[in-house]
């Protein structure tokens, strides 16, 4: 079982270590594997593809491969944006298009087991514009990594 108290920090431009709670308590069935499904909402412009809003930014260094590892231990990803529309049809389009297919967008998953409210439920959110703003990915996985005793591949 992980620890409720189980606490992961990062660097934010070479400033004092942030630490994060993670409160999931998630169960570690598999060694490597969560055994209960850890949820991310993620943000698409400026989090998994530079902000060039309508259009669809340069991917984001190791954005497409650090989804790809969250998704081979079972974790799902929601597309959490302020996308709607042909706007959502086009990320969804290029998400797939680099094999990564999303568990939903903008909606909640069905893998959570109470009638949540309009607010997407997620275990992290990874935005851009949350304080005090998105690590990046190389250090969001190192973080990853540690809080869930995940080895070094």
């Amino acid at each position: 079982m992980i620890n409720n108290n189980r606490l992961f920090s990062y660097e934010v431009m070479n400033t004092e270590p942030i630490t994060i709670l993670n409160p999931t308590g998630l169960s570690i069935g598999n060694f490597n594997k969560p055994s209960d499904k850890l949820i991310l909402a993620v943000d698409f412009d400026g989090t998994i593809v530079d902000d060039a809003f309508p259009k669809i930014g340069k991917v984001k260094p190791n954005a497409i491969e650090s989804i790809k590892y969250l998704q081979s231990f079972g974790v799902q990803i929601i597309l959490w944006t302020c996308r709607d529309g042909e706007y959502l049809k086009q990320a969804l389009a290029f998400l797939l298009a680099n094999g990564i297919k999303v568990t939903k967008a903008n909606d909640n998953s069905n893998s959570i087991n109470f009638k949540p409210s309009k607010k997407i439920y997620a275990d992290y959110y990874l935005d851009d514009r949350s304080f005090p703003g998105f690590p990046g990915w190389n250090i969001f996985i190192d973080a990853f990594k540690k809080a869930y005793g995940v080895k070094n591949d």
